[in-house]
């Protein structure tokens, strides 16, 4: 079976969540073609073998001829592999991936990747079948009007490595707290958040350090940021590294580990004190009790109803039991492990070959029609966004 797969950008949680599916199809002796634009993540399809992967820009909105461009390009490249299936993830890529599936009449397995969906989804979705990893993605959709058989939940994704210390927290004179998150505007604020508890920590008597791993747009504030608190308090209390290959050597020395989604899941199941951050100024400590109730919003910290406290914070960080972190490493590695997608994948691409039958067509009338799909997308985005600003 010849497998196209197509990512937005080699950078996030996303392309690593599809890297685990096309090792799986690999394994199984699928053909495959990856296509996205490089950035970051391309080093890590190459270390685990991946090796047809191209360079393919990414979708923006804010260029509509640009954009028109590489989405003929787009549907170029797929008439000259000729996949049987296509898997696509992220939003943007959805929507035109569909247009050109739609036209090809190949089967196209639609994946949102835990981020929020807008509501002119089902606008441009509905009828397809897609693949969420969270169920708060699943209500949203539901919510929507997608038919809840149209929706399959599959969170099993990661594959986890031992570290290379010794996973059980050791008491310390000081703690190593470590924040894994882009430095962009939709993450700022969250940022901004984990340096002030840290801060607020430190006040209140805590010894401890932060290392922030990432990059973005807000870089340098962020830098400039730490400069200034570590001037201030003469220690060096917040250090930024930028972009890091490997951040499980950071989780590694941590105590805490504080941010969102792929990275919390990583480090609970590496049994650190974990705090989710939001973008609404409230955080909360991974516990026992809430741990299913985080999971179901993808650990993004969407569904708090309120924050937890600084002194909750600094009495769990001196005193979360290690029977509870165990519990919870096991209930990570049950729900997340990528070692128990091989049967999902093998019902997922086998139930996509069944119901495939590529056809082609005169090249005007598939001009004609893709440019059709294409002005539809461009006219539902914008409709939507103008909606919003004259709200």
């Amino acid at each position: 079976m010849k497998i196209l797969y197509k990512n937005r950008r080699f950078s996030g949680g996303a392309p690593l969540s599809l890297l685990e599916y096309i090792t799986k199809a690999e394994q199984k002796g699928h053909n495959y073609l990856v296509l996205g634009e490089f950035y970051q993540n391309e080093d890590k399809y190459r270390e685990a073998g991946i090796k047809n992967i191209i360079d393919f820009p990414m979708f923006s909105m804010n260029s509509f001829i640009k954009n028109y461009f590489i989405f003929l390009k787009y549907y170029k490249e797929i008439l000259k592999y000729s996949p049987d299936i296509i898997h696509a993830i992220t939003l943007q890529n959805l929507y035109f991936t569909k247009v050109i599936a739609d036209v090809l009449n190949i089967k196209t397995i639609y994946t949102v990747p835990g981020q929020t969906v807008p509501e002119y989804f089902c606008d441009l979705m509905k009828g397809e079948e897609i693949l969420v990893f969270s169920d708060e993605n699943k209500r949203d959709l539901i919510e929507q009007g997608f038919l809840d058989t149209d929706i399959k939940v599959i969170t099993n994704r990661m594959k986890f490595e031992e570290l290379q210390s010794d996973n059980i927290i050791k008491p310390s004179s000081i703690k190593i707290a470590t924040l894994i998150s882009r430095l962009d505007n939709d993450k700022i604020k969250s940022v901004n958040l984990s340096i002030d508890i840290v801060e607020r920590l430190y006040l209140e008597g805590v010894n401890i350090k932060l290392n922030i791993l990432g990059d973005g747009e807000h870089f340098v504030d962020i830098k400039s940021k730490a400069k200034d608190l570590n001037e201030k308090y003469r220690t060096e209390l917040v250090l930024v590294h930028g972009h890091v290959s490997n951040p499980k050597k950071y989780i590694a020395q941590s105590d805490i580990v504080m941010g969102k989604g792929r990275g919390i899941i990583e480090a609970i199941y590496y049994k650190r004190v974990c705090i989710v951050i939001n973008e609404n100024n409230q955080f909360k400590i991974v516990a026992k009790d809430n741990i299913n109730k985080l999971k179901e919003f993808n650990f993004s910290g969407r569904n708090f109803e309120e924050s937890d406290k600084i002194d909750e914070l600094k009495a769990s960080i001196e005193t979360q039991s290690f029977s509870d972190l165990e519990y919870m490493r096991k209930y990570i590695d049950n729900n997340y492990n990528s070692k128990f997608l091989d049967q999902a994948i093998d019902n997922l691409y086998t139930k996509a070959k069944k119901t495939n039958g590529k056809s082609s067509m005169w090249f005007p009338l598939a001009f004609l029609k893709l440019t059709k799909g294409y002005l539809n997308i461009i006219y539902t985005v914008y409709k939507f966004k103008k909606g919003v600003n004259n709200e």
